[in-house]
């Protein structure tokens, strides 16, 4: 689609959508999806997929969320490792966004 660029039509762009780094949305839209995978790991906690992590039996520990950064945290066993998996395998069909398997990891 061209455009007149100071009176001269321009060569053609293709028009698309999405977020740039920096535009004012980005922080808005973040946290809506953090709240989408806050969601989907407290509905896997309540139906007993996934467990919490205990401190002293007093404190209960399951996502931790700093900026851009997420943590969580739970009871080491595989089937917990699979209810994550699955949480952010629905979170990435649900908001169209990918997980960076490399930058992530399971300790």
């Amino acid at each position: 689609m061209p455009v007149l660029v100071n009176g001269s039509p321009s060569r053609e762009f293709e028009v698309s959508r999405g977020l740039r780094q920096r535009d004012p949305l980005s922080p808005f839209l973040y946290v809506l999806v953090v709240e989408g995978l806050t969601g989907l790991a407290r509905k896997s906690i309540d139906v007993g997929d996934f467990g919490r992590f205990s401190i002293n039996g007093s404190c209960w520990v399951d996502i931790l969320q700093f900026a851009d950064d997420t943590l969580i945290v739970g009871e080491g066993s595989w089937k917990h490792v699979w209810a994550i998996k699955a949480v952010l395998w629905a979170l990435e069909l649900v908001s169209g966004l990918g997980i960076n398997h490399h930058k992530s990891k399971l300790i």
